[in-house]
């Protein structure tokens, strides 16, 4: 951990909000196996890496009325190391605005990519709606080669009045590299804000979603995918906080681990004291292909308002025997019964997405991947 602390040090610039930034990142500490949300996580893995170079390759293609410009971030606060190590690491971020009373009809795509073997890339986005605003965001970290870098990826989010967003994040970087994310959004009156995650690549993938319900009748809606194979460790921490009456959210993740995979979901919905008329749904279903692989689902409800209505499940279980029974009686093998209804279970997610042409595209990529993934493991 040490070593790491000495290896991020070298590449922060001299400029002195990015030397703020690491003095606090050093203040805090790098997130521990004794910390409660990083216990699953095996940081190890990334802590025990050296990386040489701070390169990164991003692409922000421009849309018709967004206001898309990369400015200095300034003075922060924060008592998240990675977000402070991200703020040491990179002194700008891309700022992506939508004016007033202006639907986007194009949706936005944002690839973020590693420059090289053993390096960092830490991305900074700020997504702005104004008011009866509209705006489709896929985000993704991706590479293209089998090199080990990390990525420390920071988004924040401001919903406004009666603006409606639609945010997918795709991370599906290779098995050698790591994810370490976040998401902080806030949501106005009347403000609706949808997010999508599918977390399938990666050593370790880790990203934290911490939403605000800001203003009366907000709406926060999240879904998500984990597919964990070979020794891969996913991880979702989610935090929804009601601040105001007559806010609603719904949560829907599910997990996939199979060979010696591990899924790990957190999910947390703080309902403040004057915050009547909350509605928060969550659930999380989780799918075991392995005997050795592990799933660790915690759903938390935390209300100190009356008058709400409020529900959280999990599950972890196999795959249904008296599915794969029909199914073979219908003369399908059992590993192509095993993959349908695998697939099945995702697609409970993916088809969760307005846009067309991505849930096309994860459907295919689903099924192209892991379609051969529901054999009995050994």
């Amino acid at each position: 951990m040490n070593s790491l602390r000495a290896i991020f040090a070298v590449q922060v610039a001299p400029a002195a909000e990015q030397r703020k930034a690491w003095e606090l990142f050093n203040q805090l500490g790098l997130p521990a196996l004794r910390d409660e949300h990083w216990k699953y996580t095996q940081l190890h893995r990334l802590y025990s890496q050296s990386f040489a170079a701070l390169q990164t390759t991003q692409s922000l293609p421009a849309a018709d009325g967004v206001v898309i410009r990369q400015v200095n971030t300034g003075a922060f606060k924060t008592d998240r190391p990675f977000i402070a190590l991200n703020h040491a690491l990179n002194a700008q971020e891309w700022l992506i605005e939508v004016p007033d009373n202006m639907e986007i009809r194009q949706p936005l795509w944002l690839n973020m990519m590693a420059g090289g073997t053993s390096s960092i890339i830490a991305p900074r986005l700020t997504i702005k709606l104004g008011r009866n605003s509209k705006l489709t965001v896929i985000e993704r970290y991706r590479s293209n080669a089998e090199s080990m870098y990390a990525s420390i990826a920071v988004t924040h989010v401001t919903v406004g009045e009666n603006a409606r967003l639609e945010h997918c994040r795709l991370q599906d970087a290779n098995r050698a590299s790591f994810h370490i994310g976040s998401i902080d959004a806030t949501i106005g009156q009347h403000g609706r804000y949808v997010n999508h995650y599918f977390n399938t690549g990666g050593s370790v993938g880790r990203l934290d979603v911490n939403v605000q319900l800001q203003g009366a009748e907000a709406y926060a809606e999240l879904n998500g995918l984990q597919f964990a194979t070979g020794n891969q460790v996913l991880d979702t921490h989610s935090r929804i906080e009601h601040c105001v009456p007559r806010a609603r959210s719904s949560e829907t993740y599910h997990g996939i681990a199979d060979e010696r995979g591990q899924v790990v979901f957190n999910g947390k919905v703080l309902v403040h004291k004057h915050a009547i008329g909350t509605d928060a749904q969550q659930s999380s279903r989780n799918l075991l292909l392995s005997p050795k692989a592990e799933i660790d689902t915690k759903p938390e409800l935390e209300i100190y308002a009356d008058d709400v209505k409020c529900s959280h499940g999990a599950t972890v279980g196999q795959l249904d025997s008296n599915a794969l029974f029909y199914l073979r009686s219908r003369g399908i093998s059992e590993q192509e019964a095993r993959a349908l209804l695998t697939l099945a279970f995702a697609d409970a997610v993916i088809n969760k997405v307005s846009l067309d042409s991505l849930r096309e595209d994860l459907t295919q990529q689903v099924h192209a991947r892991f379609g051969n993934k529901a054999e009995p493991s050994v």
